[in-house]
């Protein structure tokens, strides 16, 4: 379980040591919409956004920053296919799930 801003992009080396372990994500912060990480280098957003997907669930305080979230997947990591509805998936589907999760 990792949690907060400094470990945004620990889940993709974790993810390749350990290929089929269960990586979550809690973020205690508000996540900005997409268009407030514009202002920040393409390089690092997209790095920032990228970073959360090696989890399996990223977690956050409201269900506004989750969907901040996924829009900003959608927005800047454009092989990625965004689901805002929880439909079932393939299960060979590499799935990362955003959801609310409210201390």
């Amino acid at each position: 379980m990792l949690h907060d801003y400094h470990l945004y992009l620990a889940a993709d080396p974790i993810r390749r040591a350990l290929p089929k372990a269960v990586i979550s994500h809690f973020t205690h912060i508000p996540w900005p919409s997409s268009s407030l990480w514009q202002v920040l280098p393409p390089v690092i957003r997209e790095a920032l956004t990228r970073g959360m997907l090696p989890n399996a669930i990223v977690g956050f305080q409201t269900a506004r920053y989750a969907h901040n979230f996924l829009s900003c997947v959608e927005t800047f990591v454009t092989e990625a296919h965004v689901n805002f509805r929880s439909r079932p998936l393939p299960p060979d589907a590499r799935v990362t799930r955003a959801r609310p999760s409210p201390i």
